[in-house]
């Protein structure tokens, strides 16, 4: 029975979803970010080509698909060249190009913020000012940054900060740092 309960539930949460109409995975290509990224050699870091984007032509995606809100999200790799200042910028612009497409489009697009990881001060600042400033979503998080994978304890003060707001982390999965190109040790 509780199975079966399980089951009817998970259905009923599936069709909600659809009903709502939300992409919850969209990634944000902008220039800024995409220039930052082939700067350093990284556009190739996940093993594709990263596309290119921009907002009109994902709107018209939105709306030839039904889709009412896109979630955005920045894309793999993470902007970590092994300088955190450069990365605090990178995600600080990123950051602020998403609040700004989601006061232009109300409704149609939200985000989840960027952190620049694995600086755990750096990513806790940005955390606030996302959220706190920006209006942010949520945040995104990769499952590992450079070889900082979630559960490392270096990231309690920034799961504290999280949880005590009660953010949505939006994870998403990054290739092994000992697989990718680019890893920083």
């Amino acid at each position: 029975m509780r199975k079966r309960l399980t089951v009817f539930l998970m259905m009923i949460l599936a069709a909600q979803a659809v009903k709502a109409q939300v992409d919850m995975h969209c990634h944000m290509i902008p220039a800024s970010y995409l220039e930052a990224v082939k700067t350093h050699g990284m556009e190739m870091d996940e093993g594709f080509p990263i596309p290119s984007w921009d907002a009109a032509a994902h709107l018209a995606f939105m709306d030839e698909a039904g889709i009412r809100t896109s979630v955005l999200t920045m894309p793999a790799p993470q902007p970590y060249f092994g300088d955190a200042a450069e990365s605090a910028a990178v995600c600080r612009t990123f950051n602020e190009e998403a609040a700004a497409l989601k006061a232009l489009y109300p409704g149609r697009f939200r985000f989840c913020a960027a952190l620049p990881l694995p600086d755990v001060g750096k990513a806790l600042e940005e955390a606030r000012y996302a959220l706190e400033v920006l209006g942010a979503d949520g945040v995104k998080m990769a499952t590992n940054s450079y070889g900082q994978y979630l559960g490392d304890e270096a990231l309690d003060p920034l799961m504290a900060y999280l949880n005590e707001r009660k953010a949505v982390i939006i994870t998403h999965p990054l290739v092994m740092a000992t697989l990718s190109k680019t890893a920083i040790r």
